[in-house]
């Protein structure tokens, strides 16, 4: 016979191994989306470029909204899932970044509607994204004219230069904590580099990570030198970004 107090240990145990349970399945469906998003970014990288192009010229226009078809390559019963699925992703990805998107399907086969060849979508955003988006870009304009004198830009608290330094110093944190599997060179693998700058990288478990800094920083980073940094992986400043993050939260 179990007392009060070991049943009531027992079930804290429970609460808590459930608890800890739960936090790992979201941890995982949060990996799962981000994921997902990232394999949309680059399987349906023209498509997304086009739905922007049309939103710019909307919006430049005064307009809050834009209407894009998109046709299914292969419209057939098995292409539908996909075609769900795609709806599905799309949807989400658009809504993550502020917008209301309602979509149409169009079908093949007319009457009987048997296989979706086409989806008509309608991305909307408020008249703030459109004043936003005219202000961002007489400011863009602004900073182009500085012939490259950007450091002393701030959005009111940091400038890029500080912004700039704090991301060096954070980086050669984590480089300097984790030197076996961190490198710097002053050439590229195919022997060039920008002007009086280095690179530095670390090899997580999802991917390579690099970052260009000027030669100022390089005893900042105490990690081993290399002749040649290791062959570009192709990975743009976002992969870098996410595969730090999921890296951070795997470490228990």
């Amino acid at each position: 016979m179990k007392s009060i107090e070991e049943i009531r240990e027992i079930t804290r145990d429970a609460i808590e191994k459930k608890s800890q349970l739960e936090k790992e399945e979201k941890k995982l469906k949060k990996e799962k989306v981000a994921l997902k998003f990232k394999d949309f970014e680059i399987q349906m990288e023209d498509f997304i470029e086009d739905v922007f192009k049309e939103i710019e010229i909307r919006a430049s226009n005064g307009l809050g909204y834009v209407y894009y078809m998109y046709e299914i390559p292969t419209p057939s019963k098995k292409y539908n899932d996909d075609a769900e699925d795609f709806i599905e992703v799309c949807v989400a990805y658009f809504e993550s970044l502020g917008f209301i998107v309602k979509y149409e399907k169009r079908y093949s086969g007319f009457p009987d509607k048997k296989n979706i060849s086409g989806i008509q979508f309608v991305f909307y955003w408020g008249g703030d994204i459109v004043r936003n988006n005219k202000l961002t870009n007489e400011i863009n304009t602004a900073i182009e004219r500085l012939d490259g004198d950007t450091g002393n830009i701030s959005d009111g608290y940091h400038t890029f230069d500080e912004l700039y330094y704090h991301r060096c110093v954070l980086f050669s944190l984590i480089c300097n904590q984790n030197n076996i599997v961190a490198w710097k060179s002053k050439r590229h693998f195919t022997g060039d580099m920008y002007d009086g700058m280095f690179i530095v990288g670390i090899e997580t478990p999802y991917g390579q990570v690099t970052y260009h800094y000027d030669l100022k920083y390089w005893d900042m980073f105490k990690v081993q030198e290399l002749e040649f940094a290791p062959e570009w992986d192709g990975s743009s400043p976002s992969d870098c970004i996410e595969r730090m993050r999921i890296w951070s939260n795997s470490i228990k």
